[in-house]
Order: C-alpha cells, then structure tokens, then sequence
C-alpha cells in the first residue's frame, strides 16, 4: 500500500473534517433501507456543502449501525478510517452472522487507515481474549477516541438514556456532556472553568432496536442536530460547525494553492529527520506539518512585504506633498500631486485586497496550528500521553478564544487520533530523538527543527532588525532637528539659496521617522523579539531538567510541560495578534 508520506509530499496535503459514528448494533431490518438512504443523504450533504474540506468517516466498524454507515460513505466516495477496539482478529471473532463478517473484512479492506485503540491501564492481553467487561472497556475506549477527534458525530440512536458502558447513549453523553472537561482530573463540578468554549453537538438520527422503539417523543428517521442529550433537534448546521468547516476549507484552499511553489523535501528533512523508517501516522502528521509551515511563512513574508510596501508609498506621498506644496506653481514639481495621487491610489488599492484576504488572521492561525502539529509529532515519538497531553490540551489551551479559533483544536485532534497508537509506546529511542530534535543541544546548532537554536537566532535577528529601525528613527528626527536649527539660525543668503530642499528635509525626515516607528509596530518587532527570548530561555530550562532527570518518566513529564508551554505561548500570540490592524494603511 502506497505510505501516507508519499501521498502528502505530492501536492495533496490537506486537513479533514472528521465525522464519527456511533449507533446501536440491533437495528430493525424494516428501517435499515430508509436509515442507509437518510445517512447518504446527510453525508452527501455536508460534503457537497464544503468541498474543500474533504469528510473521513470514523466508525469502529462494529455490527449494525458502525457497519452501516461505513458503507454508506464509501458507496458516496468518502474514505473511512476504522477506530478498532482491539486487534482485527479478536474484532472478526465478535461478530455472531457470518454475512456481518464478510461485510466487516470487505470495509475494513477499503479503509484509509485502521487504527486500534491502546489496551486500558488495567486491561492486559488476556483480559480481552474473550467477551467481558475487558472487552466492554476497549468498546468505550473506542466510542470515547471517536467522540473527541470528530468534527461532528453522527448517532443512530433511539435516544433513551445510558445503561450500558460502552453503548450508543455512553458515547453521546460523553460527546455532549463530558468531552469539554479539562484532562487533568477535573471533576464534573469544575466544568464551568470551559464554559466559554463552543458547545459539542451531534446529528442524531433516531433509529428503533429490536427489542425496544424509540424514547418517549421521538419517532423514528427523526433528524437534527442536537447539543444535549435531552434537547431540540435543529435542522441547520450550528454556526461554529459552519466556521470550523470554512476555516478547514480555507487552510486546505491555501495548502493547494502553494503546494506547486512549495519546496519538496524528503521525510529526512523535515521536523522528523534521520528517523529510521518512521511509522506511517507519524510521517503523515510531520508532512503536513511541513505543508502548513510553508504555507504559513509564505504568508508572513507577504503580510511583512505589505507592510514594506506601505511605508515606501507613505514616505513616497509625504515627499510628494512637500514638493508640490513648496514649488512654484510654474515649476515641474507641480507634477509631484499626481505622484501623490498615483501612491496613494496604490496605497488604497492593497490595503483593501490584503484586508479582503485576512492575511494576518491566516498566517498566525496557520502558524499555531503548525505548531501544535510539531507538539504532536514529539510527543507521539517520545511517547508522551495521559494527563496534560491529550486532546483536550488544545481545547483548554484556547478556552478563551471565540468560536473562530475552534477550528485549530478540531484539526489537532484529528491528527492526534492518526498517532493514538505511537503515542501509547512512543518509539525505541524516541524520547532522545525528540529531546535532540525538538529541543536541540544550543544555541550554535543549525537544524531547522531545534527550537533552541531557532528562537536564539530568530532573537538575535529582531534584535538586528529592531536596532537598525530605532537607530534610522533617531537619526532621521537628529538631522531633522538639525536642519530646523539652520532655517532659523543659518546665514540668510545661503538659506535663501537652500530654501526649497531645506524645507522639504524639515518636513521628510520627521515624516520618515514616524514612518519607520510605525513598520517597527505592526511587524511587532519588539513584542516578537521578547516572546523569542522567553521561548528560548523555557526550552533551554527545559532541556536542562531533561539533562537531569533520572527515568523515562520523568523526561515525558517534561516534554509534556513543555509542549503545553509552547503551546500557551502560542495561543496567547495567536489571542493578542490576530486582530492587530496590520493590513491597514500607515494613514490610519
């Protein structure tokens, strides 16, 4: 089978919107033909509605409903990838009708990936070789794995209430009413410490058993999306589902749009380096990583460039002004008005395309999700889980940002599932590889991937940058100060014969400083240059505790701190920037 490293390295890098699936496994046979024909219905509906965001199906691939919608979506061109609770022999020896089998082999064969959940912390092998509550765990397990990374579940359900562990009802309550609880073992009292995080839903489609109809009220083929578990069904896509999937879109949009411009790379070069033979996830995860990154720095060196641009066709109308204003009405500078005009029509015309194009918004949204990408990766590789470094990381990192960002936290999740089973073990050797090529020896080394040696170099960098604008501000209003003290104290023949030029430099050179203090502000040189030296100095206290730790354990519990870090750090960047007006005019 073609690796997934290849297939994204080929221009075809893209994030997807994930839809989960949990159903009863005893539906009725007479509402089988109308259930499969509501489930292409909807999926086809939400896939035509965005095209850009390419649907995978979640399913477990168990009897009944799991099954069914799994082959709904493939026979409509959708890819699924099946979340298994335990080893797919163990799952083909649960099936009771040799037809469900048959059906269980030809999906899973057809599957984009298959990944199976990790043995609970007190399950062993032999606790699920055979039907149990081992087994039942590893069913929740899985429910509760496709209930967080999807974008939407979709539930054939009867809606009554739970009363099995590892049932269609557990999952959906957990969907609904448990998911948004922090990881770190909050109790249900502290959930009020996310209540300004977006509300989970579901597409509930309610669907009789065998031994039982519907709950009170509800009728079968019933549909809505529903945000409790008790609640009315809605018939339209919630607004923040409607902006995860534009925003989704609009990434992949962009991914597709450079993918010709951006640079190939082997696997060996990017994030995961001299990693021999990388697990297929993780290769996949690095690769977009490396896609998103491109897309992102291409997106900055534009925003930087707008700016650039501005301050010369600011500086450009200043001097244009003081010329004509200045000249004699017969001489050739009355020509400079249209070179005023001319810039500031130039200047008007790209602020309103680059403010159409939300450059800034896209940059630092692309930025922090390449970034909590590159957290993933290491802490797959190190083998890092449990308290601290699970999905729900990014979901608390960003609770206080509006329902605009939630579509990070959506996409971190979806490639956190791809590496639920690295990240379990980790890989041999893992934990020095990350500490090597995530945080990196000092500050001399040249690796792309090491943060040390890139914060440094990115600080010292704005510290350049910084010095020279602060430096060319105070000159410009020195000479302009100087050029004052001539007009007013110089001998007036000469004066009179400099007139001209000296007044334009009185007027240029303060309008020139405020230009430049102005570039410095909104490329946020400053800001930039201290959260680089912050970075630095976390991931170098990092490091050394890493030097100094004496078990495995203890260095996950590290790079678990310090991806929550860099991920915080990040997210407070992304909450203070992202509205900063730095695609509007000097003028303003």
């Amino acid at each position: 089978m073609m690796s997934v490293v290849q297939v994204l390295t080929h221009e075809s890098a893209h994030v997807p919107l994930l839809i989960g699936v949990t159903g009863h496994r005893d539906l009725v046979s007479q509402e089988t033909e109308l259930l499969r024909d509501a489930v292409r219905r909807w999926l086809a509906h939400v896939r035509d509605r965005f095209p850009a965001a390419p649907l995978r199906v979640l399913s477990s691939l168990s009897p009944g409903a799991d099954l069914l919608v799994a082959e709904e979506a493939l026979a409509i061109g959708l890819e699924c990838i099946a979340v298994l609770p335990f080893p797919v022999e163990l799952c083909r020896a649960d099936f009771e009708d040799p037809a469900d089998v048959e059906r269980f082999e030809l999906v899973l064969g057809r599957c984009r990936e298959r990944i199976v959940c990790p043995l609970r912390k007190h399950l062993t092998p032999a606790d699920i070789a055979a039907p149990g509550a081992g087994r039942t765990a590893q069913y929740a397990a899985a429910g509760e794995a496709i209930a967080s990374s999807a974008f939407i579940v979709l539930a054939l359900w009867d809606g009554r209430p739970p009363h099995h562990p590892a049932g269609t009802a557990r999952t959906v309550e957990f969907r609904l009413r448990l998911r948004t609880w922090l990881d770190d073992g909050s109790k249900p009292a502290q959930q009020e410490l996310l209540a300004n995080l977006p509300p989970d839903f579901v597409y509930h489609i309610v669907a009789s058993r065998r031994s039982s109809g519907p709950a009170p009220g509800l009728v079968p083929l019933q549909a809505g999306y529903r945000s409790r578990p008790d609640g009315p069904f809605e018939a339209e896509l919630p607004p923040v589902a409607s902006l995860i999937a534009e925003r989704t879109a609009e990434l992949n949009r962009d991914l597709r749009r450079h993918a010709a411009r951006t640079p190939k790379r082997r696997v060996d070069e990017g994030i995961i380096g001299e990693l021999a033979d990388p697990p297929p996830s993780v290769a996949s995860v690095a690769s977009l990583f490396e896609a998103i990154d491109s897309v992102a720095t291409r997106m900055h060196r534009a925003v930087l460039f707008k700016v650039k641009v501005t301050a010369i066709l600011t500086a450009l109308m200043g001097a244009a002004f003081l010329m004509y204003s200045h000249s004699d009405p017969a001489s050739r500078w009355e020509l400079a008005i249209f070179v005023f005009l001319g810039a500031f029509l130039l200047l008007i015309g790209g602020d309103l395309v680059v403010r159409s194009k939300h450059l800034q918004r896209r940059h630092l949204e692309a930025r922090a999700l390449a970034e909590g990408l590159r957290v993933e990766v290491f802490w797959a590789i190190a083998g890092v889980h449990g308290p601290g470094a699970t999905p729900s990381a990014h979901r608390s990192i960003l609770k206080q940002a509006d329902p605009g960002l939630e579509w990070i936290p959506n996409a971190l999740r979806g490639a956190s599932l791809m590496l639920l089973e690295v990240r379990h073990t980790g890989i041999p050797g893992g934990i020095d590889f990350a500490i090597h090529r995530w945080i990196g020896s000092d500050a001399a080394s040249d690796s792309r991937s090491e943060q040390l040696h890139y914060f440094w170099r990115a600080a010292r960098k704005r510290e350049r940058h910084t010095l020279i604008a602060e430096a060319a501000v105070s000159t410009s209003i020195a000479i302009g100060l100087l050029v004052t003290l001539v007009l007013v104290g110089g001998r007036r023949g000469w004066v009179d014969a400099y007139r001209l030029p000296l007044l334009f430099a009185m007027g240029f050179l303060p309008l020139l400083a405020g230009v430049l203090e102005n570039s410095v502000q909104k490329t946020a040189g400053r800001e930039l240059r201290r959260q680089y030296e912050y970075m630095y100095e976390v991931f170098r206290s990092a490091r050394d505790r890493l030097l100094r730790a004496s078990s495995d354990s203890e260095r996950r519990t590290i790079l678990s701190l310090l991806g929550r870090a860099a991920l915080a750090e990040h997210a407070e960047w992304l909450f203070l920037h992202r509205d900063r007006p730095i695609d509007r005019s000097s003028l303003q």
